[in-house]
């Protein structure tokens, strides 16, 4: 084995790696455990972002829609089962249907980011956002109710679906939305936007996951 300085989040760290062994790392400083929880998460995020981004960005985004129609079945939708006197029991194949979506969803969005920063610029926050709300917004609603009916083997209802819910949804997300791009596109880096993005739309698919019931 040798020993080796790391560095994680602004800390110095000794480590003992054993390099013929697959989990190099064989101990750390206790300045190194020091550091908050968080920050190696972001740094852990950071690290796979350099290696597979879009996969990393896929990934995240399923385990948040994951984990936000979990929170949406039992803390909501269960409650409203229970006091209307219906039988309720948890959806798996929904949590999965909204993984997958996530995982999609995670892939448009990185794309989306890279669009706006090469036709639109860094500099026109404005118009930015403007087209996120109306056109990028449009798109991924109607995407999102679409890709669920379908998944539910309810292909027949998408023109129905997207005739009453679409614009209902959109309106609903503007309670939320703008503000929330507003602060990404002014304060968030961009490798980071996607991540905010997808910290937001956790807690905005708890709102269509009731609404896609």
């Amino acid at each position: 084995s040798v020993t080796k300085i790391l560095r994680s989040s602004g800390h110095r760290a000794i480590a003992t790696v054993n390099s013929s062994s697959p989990f190099c790392v064989m101990a750390l400083s206790k300045e190194e455990r020091s550091v908050p929880l968080w920050r190696r998460i972001l740094g852990f995020y950071e690290k796979s972002l350099e290696h597979k981004p879009i996969l990393t960005k896929s990934l995240t985004s399923a385990t948040l829609s994951v984990l936000s129609n979990v929170i949406a079945q039992v803390g909501f939708e269960r409650g409203a089962a229970l006091r209307a006197g219906r039988v309720w029991s948890f959806a798996f194949g929904k949590t999965l249907r909204f993984g997958t979506w996530g995982a999609i969803a995670g892939v448009l969005v990185h794309h989306w980011h890279k669009l706006l920063e090469r036709y639109v610029g860094s500099g026109k926050m404005m118009i930015k956002l403007a087209v996120d709300q109306t056109l990028f917004a449009l798109f991924m609603t109607s995407a999102f109710f679409s890709f669920m009916a379908a998944a539910d083997g309810r292909p027949g209802d998408i023109p129905r679906t997207l005739a009453t819910t679409v614009i209902p949804t959109i309106f609903a997300g503007w309670k939320l939305w703008p503000v929330a791009q507003l602060i990404n596109f002014r304060f968030v880096p961009v490798r980071f936007r996607v991540l905010f993005s997808n910290m937001v739309a956790f807690v905005w698919g708890i709102y269509l996951s009731i609404v896609s019931q």
